[in-house]
């Protein structure tokens, strides 16, 4: 599903009246091929899935609409919202654009991360590069672009020319990422530290879930003396302990699984 904001009330792109006069000006619905140009991904988890969280409770909030000409006025009542959609009280309007660009601002200001509070996109146009420089990943492989298999919760879809919407749930394939199995049962509270040690040099893969036949996270594979916070353990079809570990790469947390017998307390 996606969180897309396409027009207002009477099918046009501004003059209609605050707020979302139809349930369809900013909506949910399912993904279809704009065509898209690019997915734009930023490789943290956390700020990822805020955008999703965020996306969609906007698309379900009444109070917010579709009008180009009102477009800041989503901005100010987020702002004044706490930075949460779903509290904002007072109609509103944005366009699809300026609606992804102000909760990208409100992230920014809820996470601490400056980069994306003043990240500098204004349109569809300059977003691509925008974001691009706020540290997002510019996807444009066609896997990414013909369907929502492959994408994650928060990517944003771009056609740079047209229009952007937010991605909201994970693809059958996206693997790279803790699968959904694990959200409601595993712990992301650090138990203890360890490090990686005895892979003989090849490096220990970590893996979407417990077992090697799960897919391998992008971050793969850790090599020996890399240290990790140890969060939660389960147990693989073979019976082996696994390990669920988070570990923090290029200003980011990353969480998969990792076989236990590769992993030291410290």
């Amino acid at each position: 599903m996606i969180s897309n904001c396409g027009s207002d009330e009477w099918g046009g792109y501004s003059g209609g009246s605050a707020g979302d006069q139809t349930g369809r000006e900013w909506e949910v619905r399912t993904w279809y091929p704009r065509p898209w140009n690019c997915v734009l991904r930023h490789p943290c988890e956390d700020v990822r899935n805020l955008h999703a969280q965020m996306a969609r409770a906007a698309a379900l909030n009444p109070r917010i609409g579709y009008d180009q000409g009102q477009r800041d006025t989503f901005g100010e009542a987020l702002r004044s919202a706490g930075d949460d959609p779903a509290k904002i009280t007072v109609s509103c309007e944005t366009d699809c654009s300026k609606g992804i660009i102000d909760i990208t601002k409100a992230i920014g200001r809820r996470l601490g991360r400056e980069e994306l509070r003043s990240i500098g996109a204004t349109y569809t146009g300059n977003m691509r590069s925008a974001y691009k420089a706020a540290g997002y990943q510019v996807l444009t492989e066609s896997k990414y672009l013909t369907s929502d298999a492959y994408l994650l919760p928060g990517d944003i879809l771009l056609n740079d020319a047209h229009h952007v919407a937010t991605n909201l749930d994970a693809g059958t394939r996206a693997g790279g990422s803790v699968t959904a199995k694990a959200s409601s049962s595993i712990n992301r509270t650090e138990k203890y530290k360890a490090i990686v040690t005895g892979t003989d040099g090849e490096g220990l893969n970590v893996r979407t879930w417990a077992g090697a036949e799960y897919p391998k996270c992008s971050f793969s594979p850790l090599m020996d003396g890399q240290e990790v916070a140890v969060c939660d353990t389960a147990r693989a079809a073979s019976g082996n302990p696994w390990a669920y570990i988070r570990v923090r790469i290029g200003g980011c947390d990353k969480y998969g699984f990792a076989a236990a017998a590769y992993l030291k307390q410290i």
